[in-house]
């Protein structure tokens, strides 16, 4: 069994201070979320580990966003 590094989508709209819904820019700055994430994946590498990035989408019209997400319902009324 291999090791792997998975990183979730870091949303530069919800995590960067400038930032559409900036909500969690703040917490994630404090916590220097993108600076230990950078450095895990830099530690990933010189492992060899597997890298999987998870990033979130949907379709234009957004069908499949989930309609009880306070954030995403959000941040699609902010973009229509």
């Amino acid at each position: 069994m291999r090791t792997a590094f998975i990183g979730l989508d870091y949303i530069i709209d919800i995590m960067h201070p400038q930032g559409k819904i900036a909500r969690s820019a703040a917490h994630a700055q404090e916590r220097d979320v993108i600076k230990k994430v950078n450095k895990a994946l830099e530690i990933a590498e010189l492992k060899k580990w597997i890298s999987i990035m998870v990033k979130v989408g949907f379709s234009a019209h957004y069908a499949e966003q989930p309609k009880n997400s306070p954030i995403l319902v959000r941040f699609t009324n902010w973009m229509r």
